[in-house]
């Protein structure tokens, strides 16, 4: 495989995990749209940062 064969592969990677992050974001600030109090925005965020390594 040469350069030129991978660098469409790689495009439409990167195109991908960027669908991804805007996906991801969109999900987040509809979740704070409809919170309904700072407490509950506050709970979204401590849910989103706490990282479980299992």
């Amino acid at each position: 495989m040469n350069l030129i064969q991978i660098i469409p592969l790689l495009v439409i990677f990167a195109a991908l995990l960027i669908v991804y992050d805007i996906a991801q974001k969109y999900f987040i600030f509809r979740l704070f749209q409809k919170a309904k109090d700072e407490k509950e925005r506050e709970a979204i965020i401590a849910l989103l940062t706490t990282r479980r390594w299992r």
